[in-house]
């Protein structure tokens, strides 16, 4: 999946235009990469953490099953 398939995805489930779409992905991928650079983790409920690393930049930490459900 690209950006442009999410976009169609996110526009068709909202029932925004794609343009709309793509103007809030755009903002919330902004948000999560302003809160990394601040030094601050960002979590991503069923999917995991990311937390900034020194050594790697960002750091991906996945959710376990149990934290899933």
């Amino acid at each position: 999946m690209d950006k442009s398939d999410l976009v169609r995805m996110l526009a068709s489930k909202n029932n925004v235009p794609p343009a709309d779409a793509a103007d809030e992905l755009d903002r919330v991928v902004n948000r999560i990469l302003r809160n990394l650079r601040r030094g601050h983790s960002v979590s991503l409920p069923g999917i995991g953490v990311l937390r900034p690393s020194a050594e790697a930049g960002v750091r991906f930490f996945p959710a376990s099953a149990k934290d899933v459900e």
